[in-house]
C-alpha cells in the first residue's frame, strides 16, 4: 500500500487511487455503505482487460493533535502474476505521478516558497 496513514482533511481527488508493488495502479471501484471497505480494480482493466483486484479496510480516528486521520489496511491484493497475464508494470508512470503528488504537497504547505529550494 503506497500510503497507509493520511490526514482526511484536504485529501486530493486522487483518494480513490491505490498503488501497490510500487508499479501497479488501481482505481476505486466501489465502497461499502459504511465506508469502511473499499474495492479497487486495476487501472488497466478497460485498456487491457486486467482482472487484478484489491480490497482495503479504512478506519477513521482522531490523532493526539486533534486532526482526523484515516488508517488504510490492505486485506486482499492480486499478485503481480495476475497483472502479467494482461500487461507489464508501469513504473515510470507511477514514479512520475508520485513526484507530482509530492510537489503538490510541498506547494500546499507553503505556496510562497519557491519549489526546489
Amino acid at each position: 500500500l503506497h500510503k497507509n496513514y493520511s490526514k482526511k482533511a484536504g485529501e486530493s481527488s486522487k483518494e480513490g487511487v491505490l498503488i501497490t508493488h510500487e508499479c501497479f495502479k488501481f482505481t476505486k471501484n466501489n465502497s461499502s455503505r459504511d465506508g469502511k471497505t473499499w474495492w479497487y480494480t486495476c487501472a488497466s482493466k478497460n485498456s487491457h482487460g486486467c482482472a487484478a483486484r484489491a480490497t482495503i479496510k479504512r478506519q477513521e480516528y482522531t490523532g493526539d493533535d486533534g486532526e482526523l486521520y484515516v488508517k488504510n489496511t490492505l486485506v486482499e491484493i492480486s499478485t503481480p502474476e495476475v497483472h502479467a497475464r494482461y500487461h507489464v508494470p508501469d513504473q515510470a508512470s507511477t514514479i512520475a505521478e508520485h513526484i507530482m503528488a509530492r510537489i503538490k504537497e510541498e506547494i500546499e504547505k507553503d505556496p510562497t516558497s519557491p519549489v526546489g529550494v
